[in-house]
């Protein structure tokens, strides 16, 4: 499941074994903003857990700030960035951890993790 922690409200079931992130009108999970190809990205699952990989287009999805160049495995509360201003929470789960509800994401486009005591 992927839970929006900006850029969108709600959640996204992800109901089926390869799930398509994308501009295109046929894509299961809609991502829009320049550079955001038309199938930006997939979310497969398979038999060792749920993956992301990169499809096309000139904005990179990002899982935990870093940019995915071609495959990556997903873990429990990665936070997936596909275009600033759409984040998500990945859980297998469902809802959202409070690390991931702590993580703010800046205009340059990094993550940081506030800590609150």
């Amino acid at each position: 499941m992927l839970a929006y922690l900006s850029g969108g409200e709600g959640e996204v079931v992800l109901a089926k074994k390869l799930m398509k992130m994308g501009k295109d009108s046929a894509c299961d999970i809609p991502v829009s903003g320049f550079g955001v190809g038309q199938t930006a990205a997939t979310i497969s699952m398979r038999p060792n857990g749920y993956f992301l990989s990169y499809v096309e287009g000139i904005s990179k999805p990002k899982v935990n700030g870093s940019a995915v160049k071609q495959s990556v495995k997903l873990n429990e509360f990665d936070v997936i960035e596909t275009h600033k201003g759409q984040v998500w929470s990945f859980t297998t789960e469902g809802g959202v951890s409070e690390l991931a509800k702590t993580r703010v994401y800046d205009k340059v486009g990094i993550f940081n993790t506030r800590i609150d005591y």
